[in-house]
């Protein structure tokens, strides 16, 4: 197994293994050209943990790059003189750009980009989402939670200040262009929908003939329907519905405000840092919203007395009964299309959300441990070939 790389004495390799091609741990052709430097892979350290990469030593790096270039001797050799050179460590592999790769010893493109995919790989498992590894898919009461909570809009990890600052200023702009349109409408039912009039809307309608909604009428027909639930409780949860909007725009636009005032990445960093879940708020206020608002709804298009469906009782008894049966119907599956986006393809999108990053993260981890373990296994059959 692989430990520390070492310069040891120079010898001929032997012929490759012949399942090694498709072993290889980059897609390149196997050289067989005689390298200065043997790749034998027994240290008395023991193998390479891949997923501590971050803290490597410049031994350790080296070790990396020789499982790396397993099968590119003559390049491995210039590549370890060079991180030596410029003492590259887990630290700095992990800030690397892709055209530094130049300055180790990768002078073709092709083999910087290529290369460069398995660095990647690398420091996705190890170092950008070492908090990923945490994560458990909820089940579908854990997914309610995080739909209400809004929990699951702090899963990200692995960016920088410029890409952290990004993918906030987003948020809170979707936020905040939600939040506020629905506020409007919010208002809107919150002053005038229970007293609202339709004047000619129909072909049979008299000029200046209206119809209105009946939240205070005397009549004993609609009186004891709309008692049912007061007026007082739709005007509470509209109002309530209009307070948790107002407060999602205003306090996502002022997180704007904040973070622009950022000057630089680290100041970006740290306010992220110490805010937590502060910047979550916005989208907990619309989550609330989004639930009182139903419930108005509902109470107009059931207890109104004109246009709600409750009406529907005094129309069956005046012998209408077409009318009832298909507004029943279609009252119905409305009632179903919202209790099927609120309480199950609203929860089960956000479960998928937790599910693609366990799961991707698992699939990445596993290739990466694939990929040692075939290189490693190479190094072993060249090294016993070779008589080391």
């Amino acid at each position: 197994m692989l430990g520390h790389a070492s310069p040891p004495p120079a010898q001929a390799p032997p012929p490759p293994p012949q399942e090694a091609s498709d072993r290889a741990l980059v897609t390149l052709p196997l050289q067989t050209q005689e390298s200065t430097r043997s790749l034998a892979v027994s240290e008395p350290d023991g193998p390479l943990d891949l997923l501590r990469a971050p803290d490597f030593s410049v031994r350790e790096v080296q070790s990396y790059f020789k499982l790396l270039l397993h099968d590119r001797p003559e390049l491995y050799e210039t590549v370890y003189e060079n991180i030596d050179e410029h003492e590259i460590d887990g630290d700095m592999l992990m800030k690397m750009e892709e055209h530094d790769l130049g300055d180790l010893g990768f002078v073709k493109v092709g083999d910087r980009l290529r290369y460069w995919d398995e660095i990647l790989l690398l420091r996705r498992v190890s170092s950008n989402l070492v908090e990923t590894r945490k994560v458990q898919v909820p089940g579908y009461i854990g997914s309610m939670i995080s739909t209400l909570t809004f929990g699951w809009n702090t899963l990200s990890e692995g960016k920088d200040g410029a890409e952290m600052k990004e993918e906030f200023v987003n948020s809170c702009t979707n936020v905040a262009v939600v939040s506020s349109l629905v506020w409007t409408l919010a208002w809107a039912m919150f002053f005038s929908i229970p007293y609202d009039c339709f004047c000619g809307g129909s072909k049979s309608a008299q000029p200046g003939e209206c119809w209105c909604m009946g939240g205070y009428t005397e009549d004993p027909d609609y009186k004891e329907i709309w008692s049912l639930i007061p007026i007082s409780a739709f005007h509470f949860l509209a109002a309530m519905c209009v307070t948790m909007y107002w407060w999602s725009t205003l306090i996502a636009v002022v997180q704007l405000i904040a973070i622009n005032e950022l000057s630089d990445d680290k100041e970006v960093e740290y306010f992220m840092d110490i805010l937590g879940g502060v910047a979550s708020v916005p989208g907990l206020y619309m989550v609330l919203g989004a639930i009182f608002m139903p419930i108005p709804f509902f109470i107009v298009a059931f207890c109104e007395p004109t246009f709600g469906l409750m009406w529907l009782r005094v129309m069956w008894e005046r012998q209408d009964q077409f009318t009832p049966i298909m507004c029943a119907v279609i009252g119905s599956i409305l009632v179903v299309i919202f209790l099927a986006s609120y309480y199950w393809i609203i929860p089960m999108m956000v479960q998928k959300i937790y599910k693609a990053k366990a799961e991707s993260l698992e699939v990445s981890t596993k290739e990466l441990l694939r990929r040692q373990l075939v290189a490693e296994e190479y190094l072993e059959q060249k090294a016993r070939g070779g008589g080391v």
